[in-house]
């Protein structure tokens, strides 16, 4: 409003008569919808603009922090499962009888070095079955702990009969469906005995023979290739199942193999490289240097390999008695493992390991 001062007759006057400005606006006070009717009203000379909460970015933008983990390296034989996933259909005559003549000395050697549990799934020589060839653990071996799984390994579904050996006959994911499918189901190996498939009912076996904390590898022996469950299938469905870090090798066709192979294992070629394994070519004459390589290979795993309680992106640092190793002497197979150059260990030395987190 305006206001005016007057004045009458001869009354002496100070002010001036002249029209006051109009004062400013009454301020305004901003409160968020949930402050209202919960605060004290404001004076009546205020007005009131009702705004919104504020709106919060559900973003996580929180940097991960670093990961860190100790080892010791051990005097003592670390644990080993192995387990061979052996061909046996009709065109591997050749290739058995060259599994077979190295065998009892490749366990006997890893005996000595390790606390090895091997686990062999094929065709077992019992006779109740013709279709391809067969390949059985002897008497001595079973008595020191190893075993065999009767699954008849198809051509081409080596990788889908471990798949289906790690996952429980309850499981229904969709990996382990696909793993049973071409593993089992479809496969053209497997034989009918009494109208039920051979292998239908050894779901999660495989799984069942590793132990906790155990150093686990895979040799795979096949003319053939892996095409309707690869390398990126079992690296999916070994990490859906907690199963831990696998080191692959096999004995397959190469680029570079000179004799009838099926095709070449560019499945297994991409596994061996992704987790520090090695292929051998399936037409090498005598495997019996294959053999001694692959032993060799495996001890290097079980001595000088350390696995991460969490997955990692990538390694910042790691130390020996308290020195930075230089990046040469070492190699990080994501998302767990991560394997010494053996001339830079000694028994007792503590591995400092630090690392970014997936």
């Amino acid at each position: 409003m305006y206001s005016f001062l007057s004045c009458s007759g001869d009354t002496d006057f100070g002010g001036s008569t002249a029209v006051q400005p109009k004062p400013p606006p009454s301020p305004t006070v901003i409160k968020s919808s949930s402050d209202v009717g919960t605060a004290e009203e404001p004076d009546s000379d205020y007005d009131v603009v009702t705004q919104p909460p504020p709106i919060v970015d559900d973003i996580d933008i929180s940097i991960s922090e670093p990961g860190e983990e100790k080892f010791l390296v051990s005097e003592t034989k670390g644990l080993l499962d192995i387990v061979w996933l052996i061909d046996t259909s009709s065109s591997m005559d050749n290739e058995i009888e060259q599994v077979i003549s190295n065998f009892n000395r490749f366990i006997s050697s890893l005996e000595s070095s390790t606390k090895i549990r091997l686990t062999l799934v094929a065709q077992k020589c019992n006779g109740r079955f013709s279709q391809g060839r067969c390949i059985s653990l002897d008497a001595s071996q079973k008595s020191n702990g190893h075993g065999q799984t009767q699954i008849i390994v198809d051509s081409n579904g080596a990788l889908a009969v471990f798949g289906f050996g790690l996952c429980a006959p309850s499981d229904s994911s969709r990996l382990c469906k696909a793993a049973e499918k071409w593993g089992i189901t479809e496969s053209q190996s497997q034989s009918i005995s009494n109208g039920v498939q051979v292998g239908a009912d050894q779901g999660g076996k495989v799984r069942e023979r590793f132990r906790d904390g155990s150093n686990k590898v895979v040799v795979i022996v096949t003319d053939d290739n892996a095409p309707k469950f690869g390398a990126n299938d079992i690296q999916n469905l070994t990490k859906e199942q907690n199963i831990g870090p696998v080191t692959y090798f096999s004995f397959s066709g190469l680029p570079a193999s000179e004799c009838g192979i099926a095709a070449v294992g560019n499945e297994y070629m991409t596994l061996a490289q992704a987790t520090g394994g090695k292929n051998f070519d399936i037409c090498s004459s005598d495997w019996r240097q294959h053999f001694d390589e692959l032993t060799a290979n495996i001890n290097s795993i079980v001595n000088n390999s350390f696995t991460l309680s969490k997955p990692a992106k990538s390694i910042t640092s790691i130390s020996l008695k308290g020195v930075e190793l230089a990046a040469s002497k070492y190699t990080f197979f994501p998302p767990f493992q991560i394997r010494l150059d053996a001339s830079s260990l000694s028994p007792s030395d503590e591995i400092v390991v630090k690392y970014v987190p997936e």
